[in-house]
């Protein structure tokens, strides 16, 4: 069986290894740089997860969110949205079904993520009252450790509910 195929829309290259050199191990991992081309690699190979920074060039991360939930083919792919910026309540409002806050902590990622694959998997038999939504379950908060170093100080928290 593949590992999960993780989507990462990132603009920063420090970033960007960070999060290869966390999570390489435990996921097939593609990048984009942008919105456009995040949401032209989601439509084109679907993965099991997105991650996108919301700030990001050509098109936004949260509006890069919205066109991957208003679109069918990709309305019930699993978003992830991290920044540094106190916009929760935007991701959430643009379809993000999780949000953190950098800086990241590893663990906490991984966590996350684990959690959304696992509220996206299909179930067997008849959902359960409340699951028609292509959104999982809040997240619980989290503690955890940094991610490796990159020279930018990252690490990580969450602002989930």
């Amino acid at each position: 069986m593949s590992p999960p195929a993780l989507l990462i829309g990132e603009r920063d290259p420090f970033m960007r290894r960070a999060l290869e050199q966390t999570l390489q191990d435990q996921f097939e991992l593609r990048f984009a740089e942008g919105g456009d081309d995040l949401v032209e690699l989601a439509r084109q190979h679907p993965p099991d997860l997105v991650i996108t920074e919301a700030i990001l060039p050509r098109r936004d991360g949260l509006q890069a969110c919205r066109d991957l939930k208003s679109d069918p083919a990709t309305r019930r792919i699993p978003i992830l949205c991290f920044t540094f910026l106190l916009i929760e309540e935007r991701a959430r409002l643009a379809g993000a079904d999780a949000f953190l806050l950098k800086p990241l902590r590893k663990e906490v990622l991984v966590e996350t993520i684990h959690q959304l694959l696992e509220t996206s998997r299909p179930h067997p038999g008849p959902l359960p009252q409340g699951e028609g939504s292509p959104h999982p379950a809040p997240l619980p908060k989290a503690e955890g450790n940094s991610l490796p170093p990159t020279g930018e100080g990252q690490g990580m928290r969450t602002k989930k509910e």
